[in-house]
């Protein structure tokens, strides 16, 4: 690159001439072509994984609110992964639902769950009096047979200063989660892709 060119846009310049459109074009076609040539011949590296998050299998709306609110998790019908490198839909026959706080309830694809977190009585009196996250928990058991178990947190308020944290949801986790019904045959949340493995 010519040592007389200053700022961004000299150097976006220089890359471009020294880096023409075609070349940059071929270079990110071949590489694609070599790895697609590696995973058909079985010696990509063995280390790498890409992970994927899939489409949400659930909503919690809301994902955070006063104490004794009303939330709705929404379950979707089907669960998307991605098992051994394509995309599978499998449809939601039982979800199990770990709300984090100490109780459970299951639902099936396609369903609504309602839950409430703390109690506030009629005259105003809440319980707990306290801001808290609950770190809860979604089992989706497929009509494969296979358990996703997906990750959530939800914020409860007890006052104005709480309502300030930052949002909850849905969390991905990068690792295989426990079942929250204890079943087996567990998976990675939203499937994976190994490109070391045809």
């Amino acid at each position: 690159m010519d040592p007389t060119v200053r700022g961004f846009a000299g150097i976006v310049l220089a890359m471009s001439i020294a880096w023409p459109a075609a070349a940059l074009a071929n270079n990110v076609g071949e590489r694609i072509s070599r790895q697609a040539a590696q995973i058909a011949a079985g010696t990509a590296p063995e280390q790498v994984a890409v992970f994927e998050g899939g489409r949400p299998a659930f909503r919690l709306v809301p994902n955070n609110g006063y104490v004794g609110f009303e939330t709705t998790m929404v379950i979707e019908p089907a669960y998307i992964a991605f098992q051994d490198g394509f995309e599978s839909r499998e449809a939601i026959q039982q979800a199990v639902i770990n709300w984090g706080d100490g109780t459970v309830s299951q639902a099936v694809g396609g369903e609504e769950v309602t839950h409430t977190y703390g109690y506030r009585h009629p005259r105003g009196q809440i319980n707990p009096n306290r801001n808290q996250v609950f770190k809860g928990r979604v089992t989706f058991v497929t009509s494969t047979g296979r358990r996703y178990t997906e990750a959530f947190t939800y914020n409860m308020w007890s006052d104005r200063y709480g309502s300030l944290r930052r949002g909850a949801g849905r969390k991905m986790p990068g690792e295989i989660l426990s079942p929250v019904d204890g079943g087996s045959n567990a998976q990675m949340p939203g499937g994976y892709v190994n490109r070391g493995r045809r």
